[in-house]
Parts: C-alpha cells; sequence; structure tokens
C-alpha cells in the first residue's frame, strides 16, 4: 500500500512539470529546412546522390549513408591494406564478432529521400535511421 502512495506522488509529480517534451524526427526537421529548395541546392549540399527513382509526382532523390552500402577500397598500387585476425591491444575489445558475421554497427541504415515535384522542388523528406530530436519547452499558462 505503501509503495502505491509513493508511486501515485510520482505520477503527480511529473504531470504537473511545467514543461512540455516535444519530439521532433529526422524527417520533419529536414522536412522544414528543404521545403521548395531546388535539386541543385541539395546536389551541392549532400553531394552525389545514390539513385534517382521517377514517381507519378516527380521522383526521389535518395542519398545512402547506410555502413553496408559503403564500397570497399579498391586494389590499387598506391594504397596497401594490413589485415589481421589479433588484436592490436589486449585492453580493447575485438573489433569484429567471433561467428564471422557483421557486427550490429554495420547493419545501421541511415537514409534520406528527398521527395521532388515536377518543377524541381522538395516536397518533403523522408530519413531513416537518424536519431529524434527532443525538446522541452514551458506550458502555456
Amino acid at each position: 500500500m505503501k509503495s502505491n502512495i509513493y508511486l501515485l506522488v510520482f505520477i503527480f509529480i511529473l504531470s504537473c512539470s511545467p514543461y512540455k517534451k516535444i519530439t521532433l524526427t529526422a524527417s520533419d526537421r529536414l522536412t522544414k529546412n528543404w521545403h521548395g529548395a531546388t535539386e541543385q541546392t541539395v546536389s551541392n549540399a549532400y553531394g552525389a546522390y545514390k539513385e534517382k527513382t521517377n514517381v507519378t509526382d516527380g521522383y526521389i532523390m535518395r542519398f545512402d549513408y547506410s555502413y553496408l552500402s559503403i564500397s570497399p577500397l579498391a586494389k590499387s598500387g598506391d594504397v596497401q591494406v594490413h589485415a589481421s585476425t589479433q588484436r592490436s591491444s589486449p585492453m580493447l575489445p575485438p573489433s569484429h564478432d567471433t561467428y564471422n558475421q557483421r557486427s550490429a554497427d554495420d547493419s545501421v541504415i541511415r537514409r534520406i529521400d528527398f521527395y521532388f515535384d515536377k518543377s524541381d522542388h522538395v516536397q518533403y523528406v523522408i530519413a531513416a535511421g537518424f536519431p529524434d530530436s527532443v525538446y522541452y519547452i514551458k506550458r502555456k499558462q
């Protein structure tokens, strides 16, 4: 019974907070920042896109920052790659898993899709794999 009273008091204190939590997704933030921008402006800011797909209302430009999409180094006479299964220091954790599979960090999908209309202006943006922004604003009295 005593723990229930503490729980009720705790909930009451949290509900009477003078601040309100607002969460904005990466898609919301990017849409707000890039709405109406031209394709040239987006390309100058983000560089080369990975894929451009036509849709009925315009087209989609995809920028992919996934770890899985990064291509390995090409062989060249100027680059020397030294690989070893031994760790460089006994204090460092292993850089790969023991079953020779990709680690969880390598499977992170980070992608930004810019949706353009037929006049080459950004309509909205969908971002996957990017963190949300959390803001606390003072409640109106």
